[in-house]
């Protein structure tokens, strides 16, 4: 296997000055590091040269107040340098990362409980989670000769909040806020919840902390072999630009739908199996993860008894005849549901659902 090494020659950084929510930028560079020549970095602020050293360059976790935005890197030509053996330890993020304060200059106590450091989740353990996003670019199109439209760019989003419930305790472990590293357009405050206020560090009462501390908390919870339960992970996960192996992604959006057919929405799932309420035109996301979590221990539990397909059935039968919304005047009939599942001949269930989705 052929190993390329690379060294870090530069970076910009995001830099918060506490007076604006947008700071400014900074840029380290590396200079020289040849056999004949000592490599020298050298921090560029505004008009600003001066050396420094490459610790203070990378030492973000020293430094709250500032944030990666673009590295450099450049391959490295050793004379004679074997490659480095397979299996090297891999560095680990550490839990510290729980526990990083609040970049708020007015916050309140936090709507989450921090994660004990000797009681980590671990391989396995369902993890529910939701996101909020905000829109900071538009989606641009193009006017063809015929008067249709081509899309030339989608809208870019950016994550605003995540919050996270662990299935061993039922406590939300993670609401984060995240600090906007570019303008933002549309805080889709409709939907979201979400104002400029929120994310604002002179303003907000949330925990708000920078986007590389929101992902690194996710990653650590994906390298420890945690399930991600939720609805509609996948686009979660393409905007935060994290890979989850698939093993570890139990999507409620998948596990209660049926091949072929329409995808079922958290609101009428959460009313039909749970017979509770969630969202109004607002969503919340510490809401949203409880509901998503509440529908996989229902799946976990209907899938042992084998009665998955027939729910499945008549959860499209009642959605069909109402218009695939929840109806609280003529509830799910679950209880005659399971009644009747559970006196069908053995096999029967199976040929209910065809084609229903597995985990």
């Amino acid at each position: 296997v052929e190993v390329k090494e690379y060294e870090l020659v530069g970076l910009v950084s995001h830099v918060f000055d506490g007076r604006t929510a947008e700071g400014h930028l900074i840029t380290h560079i590396k200079r020289g590091g040849s056999a004949q020549e000592e490599s020298e970095w050298y921090l560029m602020n505004d008009f600003i040269v001066r050396k420094t050293t490459g610790d203070a360059a990378v030492g973000f976790h020293q430094h709250l107040w500032r944030a990666p935005c673009i590295l450099t890197f450049s391959q490295v030509h050793p004379p004679q340098q074997s490659p480095p053996k397979r299996g090297a330890a891999k560095k680990s993020i550490p839990s510290a990362v729980f526990s990083v304060p609040s970049l708020s200059h007015q916050p309140q106590p936090p709507s989450f409980q921090r994660l004990d450091p000797h009681n980590m989740p671990g391989k396995g353990t369902a993890i529910a989670i939701d996101t909020e996003f905000v829109t900071i670019t538009e989606e641009e199109t193009m006017v063809n000769p015929d008067g249709s439209r081509t899309v030339k760019s989608e809208a870019r989003q950016a994550l605003a909040r995540v919050s996270a419930v662990d299935s061993r305790t039922g406590n939300v472990v993670i609401d984060d806020y995240v600090l906007p590293a570019e303008n933002i357009l549309d805080y889709k405050t409709r939907f979201s919840g979400l104002t400029a206020e929120d994310l604002d560090p002179l303003s907000s009462p949330h925990h708000l902390v920078h986007l590389r501390t929101a992902y690194l908390k996710l990653r650590f919870l994906v390298d420890r072999g945690c399930i991600f339960v939720g609805h509609g992970l996948k686009k979660d996960f393409h905007v935060v630009n994290m890979f989850v192996p698939p093993n570890q992604i139990a999507d409620t959006v998948d596990l209660w739908s049926v091949t072929g057919q329409r995808l079922l929405s958290l609101r009428f799932l959460v009313g039909c199996l749970l017979d509770s309420h969630i969202q109004g035109e607002t969503h919340d996301s510490i809401e949203d993860a409880r509901a998503a979590l509440g529908l996989y221990q229902r799946y976990l539990e209907f899938e042992a008894k084998g009665v998955v397909p027939a729910i499945l059935k008549k959860l499209y039968e009642y959605g069909r005849a109402n218009d695939w919304k929840y109806n609280p005047r003529e509830p799910f009939p679950l209880r005659d549901v399971l009644v009747v599942a559970a006196a069908a001949p053995a096999g029967a269930g199976e040929k209910l659902g065809s084609g229903t989705r597995g985990k």
